[in-house]
């Protein structure tokens, strides 16, 4: 169930990152802010055809590496697969043990990559609505949420014992 969650919640925020694309591209049109610094001054500003071509690109290659993680992490070969003990490589690559570990790694990418779709839309939407400047807590806030999350999910997949060696 779990899998299938992780799935459905990365497509979901892709999704809601193209939406929130097509809306800068039909729906606000001009130069977009582009860059913002620290105290939410806009530094650099971009049409919004090559606001969405920039994003778009670089979206379609995090979908290509987090949701593309069922296809091609069980072609990596048992060599490339990094764990942190001999026991715990031979256990998980092990063949009867090897098409479950395929699923929990690419759960894992999933889940990390719906939260980067998640901030990539929220920076997305920020930038439409904005004019010269925005409240720096509009994107202090949603960026530290994202790398506390994912500092803690990387805690929870490496101390947690997910991948530990099941007796």
């Amino acid at each position: 169930m779990s899998r299938f969650r992780a799935r459905t919640v990365f497509w979901v925020a892709c999704l809601a990152f193209v939406g929130s694309l097509a809306w800068v591209a039909f729906g606000v049109g001009g130069d977009l802010p582009a860059q913002f610094d620290g105290s939410g001054a806009v530094t650099r500003r971009e049409s919004s055809s090559s606001f969405v071509l920039s994003l778009g690109g670089g979206g379609a290659v995090l979908a290509a590496l987090f949701g593309g993680g069922r296809w091609w992490i069980p072609r990596l070969p048992s060599q490339m697969i990094n764990l942190p003990s001999i026991d715990a490589h031979r256990y998980w690559t092990a063949p009867e043990r090897r098409s479950d570990f395929d699923s929990m790694i690419s759960g894992d990418l999933e889940w990390i990559g719906a939260a980067s779709f998640a901030l990539l839309t929220w920076m997305t939407v920020v930038s439409g609505t904005a004019g010269e400047s925005v409240s720096v807590w509009l994107l202090a806030i949603p960026t530290a949420a994202f790398v506390v999350g994912i500092v803690a999910y990387a805690v929870y997949i490496v101390r947690g014992g997910k991948y530990r060696v099941r007796s």
